[in-house]
């Protein structure tokens, strides 16, 4: 038994650990543990909240300066090799170093210590000495697509970030903003436009983010169908005899490569898919990979919206890269598409909390700030923001346990 203390109400109180039990316990945990995913989110914060509490303030310090920095080079080194698409279209699970090494065309001493690492911090397991196990993390980089996000944190995230407090000492710790200097272009000194600008000029950087993109989408902490009743409301529409006269269902602005009307089409299989519409950039929408009956349509939100009296107007991670006054605008055209009484714009956002905020939205604030100058928000501010355009109001904003985005239900007045 190991002795533990527990403060509840000021007063410091032992405990009692049965330390083989506990930790026998903790390591048959796995996210298949849960029935639900709103219990696997609730566990996974109250696992991370106990190492905060168990980890020494050296042991932290130590793990952010050397473990965490060599990590993020060792994912890169062995993407760049093709390494993780390699080893699982091989279809061995467990390979030893020699065996990574030609596979990989690397020296083995050198991918052996990255190997050593990786399998340090769990990226990999290592079963026996020098030989190593794929897990779902490395599985994982197997998809293009999340190994291109990872190049974007790479050869963008970093350097913004690591000049970000130079940047803040140059500008007096003021509040990054659009009229001026963002820390992104300080960084990289581009000075040819904004973020956007810079990914059309940088065909690796722009490809990268569309990565990223599609990844966040695509494996968000839970799918914002998972706490608005987007199924039921279907079956409502559809006992209804709704879509019979070509009415479009939902329309993805800004909708990417096309993530979220491919989960839509597969989580809900009654939907037709020719009542869905991905709107994007020409260059965007040109590598969708949805499914058959999608309409792709080239499109600026900015200007008219096309598609009149949908259901649903969607916007996922849209708002927050934009300025207020462009917010607006971007909400203005969907409500002159919209049928009042039918239609809805759902918009999908990280939402910060009045207090102990998901990390990922704290951080998604930052990086708002460095590329845009501009922010996530609190409820009340989204709600202001949105109230702030004639015609429409918030019915209801919709969040779940350990969400880090919501979805905002908005209708017309």
């Amino acid at each position: 038994m190991s002795a533990a203390t527990a403060t509840v109400n000021g007063v410091v109180h032992q405990q009692n650990l049965d330390l083989p039990d506990l930790v026998e316990r903790l390591q048959t945990i796995t996210a298949d543990s849960f029935t639900s995913e709103g219990d696997r989110r609730l566990a996974a914060s109250a696992l991370s909240t106990a190492l905060d509490e168990v980890e020494l303030p050296i042991e932290k310090y130590l793990k952010l300066i050397w473990s965490n920095t060599a990590l993020l080079s060792s994912v890169k080194i062995a993407a760049d090799l093709d390494l993780f698409k390699k080893w699982n279209d091989s279809g061995e699970k467990v390979q030893n170093k020699a065996e990574l090494a030609r596979l990989a065309g690397a020296e083995e001493l050198w991918l052996s210590r990255v190997l050593k690492h990786l399998a340090a911090t769990r990226v990999l397991r290592e079963p026996e000495p020098d030989s190593y196990e794929q897990t779902p993390f490395s599985q994982f980089f197997a998809n293009a697509r999340n190994i291109g996000g990872w190049d974007f944190l790479m050869t963008f995230l970093l350097p913004t970030f690591s000049n970000l407090p130079d940047f803040c000492k140059k500008n007096d710790y003021q509040n990054p903003t659009q009229s001026k200097e963002l820390p992104f272009q300080y960084a990289l000194n581009y000075h040819d436009g904004g973020f956007f600008d810079w990914c059309k000029s940088n065909e690796r950087g722009g490809a990268a983010f569309n990565s990223l993109m599609s990844a966040y989408s695509a494996h968000s902490q839970g799918m914002w169908f998972d706490v608005y009743p987007l199924g039921s409301e279907i079956k409502e529409l559809q006992a209804d005899g709704a879509g019979a006269g070509g009415e479009k269902l939902l329309v993805d602005v800004g909708g990417g490569r096309g993530h979220d009307v491919e989960r839509i089409v597969t989580c809900f299989p009654s939907v037709d898919a020719k009542t869905l519409v991905l709107q994007d950039q020409p260059e965007v929408v040109k590598e969708a990979h949805i499914p058959e009956g999608v309409q792709v349509m080239p499109h600026d939100f900015f200007k008219e919206q096309p598609v009149k009296g949908a259901k649903y107007y969607f916007l996922h991670s849209i708002l927050h890269d934009w300025g207020h006054d462009q917010r607006q605008t971007i909400l203005t055209q969907l409500r002159a598409a919209m049928k009042p009484g039918h239609s809805k714009i759902i918009i999908v956002e990280a939402v910060i909390g009045a207090k102990e905020s998901h990390p990922r939205a704290t951080a998604l604030d930052l990086v708002m700030a460095s590329v845009f100058g501009t922010s996530e928000k609190r409820e009340e501010d989204w709600r202001a923001m949105i109230e702030g355009v004639e015609g429409l109001r918030v019915k209801k904003v919709w969040s779940g346990p350990g969400c880090v985005e919501s979805a905002l239900e908005v209708v017309c007045k």
